[in-house]
């Protein structure tokens, strides 16, 4: 299963690179400005507070660093070549190209985690076929090009899961520390990202010793707060900030879920529509990912006490995380059903190789092992 990982990753990365190297310039993807603009009050001006608030600091710190270096690269040599910042104003190609490279690497990264919750839910055919399944979808590999916080926020956020599951695992104060620290990150990454945290409210509720994983839980918290707050001190020194740019986004959807007279049933139509839709995952897959939530969820029931606590975590986050995007806004927006896409790619793989076992039932062990995953890589690649 390793190699099959590696492999896919291989192929996940080199595509992402392919669809990164086009038009190398600001008419690609409107959005780019907006972590643009603060990248290039530090490199430009020396400003240290974001220049604007429509995502939180992480956001663009990674490519900050990495336009940073290459910008001091081209002082050092004085040579253009090197140069990420236009004369004037704005970013060279070559600015543009690192900015959406570094998206590639956490598109990269995204799947890979989601390999190793997979592993860890289920077993590594399972963990394979997810992974596989999120990497052809096409809203991921385009989050994974544009100069965006979407897919840092979506490794992040398995990060989260991962760290989640561990903490209940062996349910010690450094484990939810680590998983809050996760949560916090997440959310610096993003706003939505917040939701990182509904993995260890699911798992308290729903496994055993909620008195002993109280004291966790809350640790996780002061912990999420802290490290948010180290990576966006501006909430606090300047927070008209986020009052302007922020506010603007929620105004903004505001404005266009009144325009579409979207109720809140709607939106949840529509977040099922577009994982059903070409953005995502196709009818096919989408269906059977959906079909595998429910599964897990009907598990979960009838589980004992830890494994519930695992799949009431995968099968509760979707639902959970739609809840709180519609008691935010009623705005039927695409690119926010992200977040989702791992656990129905889980949904998916997990339907797949148990119809895959029961079909092969009869053959020597060793045949099932080499024909599974190739069965599996090749059926989900076309759909």
């Amino acid at each position: 299963m390793v190699w099959g990982l590696a492999a896919l990753v291989v192929w996940a990365l080199a595509l992402r690179v392919w669809f990164a190297t086009p038009e190398l310039h600001s008419g690609r993807f409107w959005d780019e400005r907006y972590g643009l603009e603060n990248v290039e009050a530090h490199l430009r001006h020396g400003q240290w507070l974001p220049a604007n608030a429509y995502h939180p600091t992480l956001s663009y710190l990674p490519q900050l660093a990495v336009l940073g270096a290459a910008h001091g690269l081209a002082r050092v040599a004085e040579d253009p070549a090197f140069a990420v910042l236009a004369p004037r104003f704005g970013f060279t190609p070559l600015g543009y190209l690192l900015a959406r490279l570094v998206q590639t690497v956490f598109g990269a990264l995204s799947i890979v985690w989601l390999y190793r919750v997979g592993r860890r839910l289920f077993d590594p055919p399972t963990a394979l076929l997810a992974a596989a399944a999120m990497a052809v979808v096409p809203w991921h590999l385009r989050q994974s090009v544009i100069f965006k916080p979407d897919v840092l926020m979506l490794w992040l956020l398995l990060v989260a899961f991962e760290a989640a599951l561990a903490a209940y695992e062996r349910p010690r104060p450094a484990g939810f520390a680590r998983a809050g620290l996760a949560v916090g990150l997440t959310a610096a990454a993003k706003f939505n990202g917040a939701a990182a945290a509904l993995p260890l409210a699911i798992g308290w509720i729903a496994g055993p010793g909620r008195r002993r994983g109280l004291a966790g839980l809350a640790l996780a918290g002061v912990v999420t707060v802290a490290v948010f707050l180290a990576l966006d001190p501006h909430l606090l020194l300047r927070p008209e900030l986020l009052a302007d740019d922020f506010g603007h986004t929620l105004r903004d959807y505001a404005a266009k879920g009144a325009e579409a007279a979207a109720t809140r049933a709607d939106v949840a139509l529509h977040a099922v529509r577009s994982l059903l839709g070409v953005s995502f995952h196709g009818p096919v897959v989408g269906a059977v990912g959906l079909a595998g939530l429910l599964w897990m969820a009907v598990a979960a029931a009838r589980a004992e006490p830890e494994r519930r606590r695992r799949l009431a975590m995968a099968a509760g986050f979707p639902l959970g995380y739609l809840a709180l995007y519609l008691a935010v806004t009623n705005n039927p927006s695409e690119h926010n059903w992200l977040p989702i896409v791992p656990f129905t790619s889980l949904g998916a793989a997990v339907l797949a190789v148990a119809a895959g076992r029961a079909a092969t039932a009869r053959l020597p062990a060793g045949a099932r092992r080499r024909l599974l995953p190739a069965a599996a890589l090749a059926a989900v690649l076309p759909l």
